[in-house]
């Protein structure tokens, strides 16, 4: 029994955990169309990195972390370059945000070099 227990502790130390890099492109194209795609197809420990552009429209909107610990992050580590346009405007009546982090999203989750423009909250 202890051999066992020894031989399967060993197996566990040799599985090595490898978090997933996608890469996404302002035109929709990369490994997801749109940032919240990629949040959604993603799990913990994964890093999107986006290159330089303008990201908009749905999917780059009301962006949910869905409670996973992600790093998302420009690649040109530039925020003027990378930016996430939420085109809303105030006093329109729509609530668009840019990043929602509302399902215990813990510190691991990392924003690094993005700007996010244009996002309205009407009334709260």
């Amino acid at each position: 029994m202890r051999r066992l227990v020894v031989l399967l502790s060993l197996l566990l130390i040799t599985i090595s955990v490898h978090a997933e890099i996608y890469t996404l492109y302002p035109d929709g194209s990369g490994d997801f169309a749109s940032i919240q795609e990629a949040i959604a197809g993603s799990v913990s420990g994964d890093e999107i990195q986006l290159a330089d552009g303008v990201y908009s429209g749905p999917g780059n909107r009301d962006i949910n972390f869905l409670g996973r610990s992600l790093t998302l992050r420009s690649i040109s580590d530039n925020p003027e370059a990378c930016v996430i346009d939420v085109e809303g405007t105030v006093g329109n009546g729509i609530n668009e945000h840019g990043l929602i982090f509302d399902s215990g999203e813990t510190s691991d989750t990392r924003i690094q070099g993005i700007t996010v423009t244009n996002a309205a909250l009407d009334g709260g």
